[in-house]
């Protein structure tokens, strides 16, 4: 119709109506342009809404993975425990107290000294978001920030844990003859219950030994300075979603 009447308008060399049909024209493409665009960013801004909130419940379960799923033995506190009691069976071993100091409990975080583990998987939504191409749709520069954080802290500790993989020495598989083994060990996360018996006198003498020791209580060390970055740009991941959602955490708050 528009175009009939414009054809006309142009055979009569009505040149005003020309001119104003081609004003309407234009004017309600632009605004057909305008509501298609609003319309497209209502449906952006709610599947960001979708995607920030499946982030933030995926950080908490990640939180929660460690105590939920393995109890104590794989969370960071514990592996700064660990490194705390290899370096107090080392420093024995190097004159600074006495081999009558160390307990079970210095024998079975021995044998914990080669276990690596990143306690959690790579958050699905946000992998989900790189592979389809959608992480733009997210507004906030902060939580853009904090997940490429959160991204490159995640792929530095995976590859560590490789690489230690790889060259890791199970120090009990390698010297047998000093230790015997608690036979009512199941859990191994019930450290309090168990009783190993190391031969530390032995170990203090044998080179190699401690040459291993060393370099597995070096490597703890390394592997929870990794860890611990890992958890803290996690932890911001969380407080940014919990700040741009208005989510707040009481139980949790000090």
């Amino acid at each position: 119709m528009i175009l009939r009447r414009f054809t006309q308008h142009v055979n009569e060399q009505n040149w005003f109506a020309v001119g104003l049909d081609f004003i309407v024209v234009v004017f309600g493409i632009f605004f057909g342009l305008q509501v298609q665009q609003m319309y497209d960013q209502r449906g952006e801004r709610h599947a960001e809404q979708a995607y920030l909130s499946r982030l933030h419940t995926e950080v908490i379960q990640s939180l929660g993975f460690n105590k939920t799923t393995f109890g104590a033995l794989l969370l960071l506190e514990n592996f700064r425990e660990n490194e705390l009691y290899l370096d107090d069976v080392l420093a024995v071993f190097e004159g600074q107290g006495a081999v009558s100091d160390l307990t079970p409990r210095h024998c079975l975080e021995i044998q914990l000294a080669a276990i690596y583990n990143d306690q959690q998987t790579y958050l699905p939504t946000l992998s989900e978001l790189l592979t389809s191409g959608q992480l733009s749709i997210i507004e906030s520069e902060d939580i853009k920030t904090a997940l490429s954080e959160y991204t490159l802290a995640f792929s530095a500790l995976k590859q560590q844990i490789d690489q230690f993989l790889v060259s890791r020495v199970q120090l009990f598989e390698k010297y047998p003859q000093f230790v015997v083994y608690d036979r009512k060990m199941r859990d191994v996360s019930r450290v309090e219950e168990i009783n190993h018996q190391c031969d530390f006198e032995a170990m203090k003498e044998h080179v190699i030994f401690n040459n291993d020791l060393t370099i597995a209580a070096s490597k703890r060390h390394y592997f929870n300075l990794v860890l611990a970055n890992q958890q803290d740009s996690l932890l911001k991941v969380h407080s940014v979603l919990d700040k741009v959602l208005g989510i707040s955490h009481p139980e949790t708050s000090r």
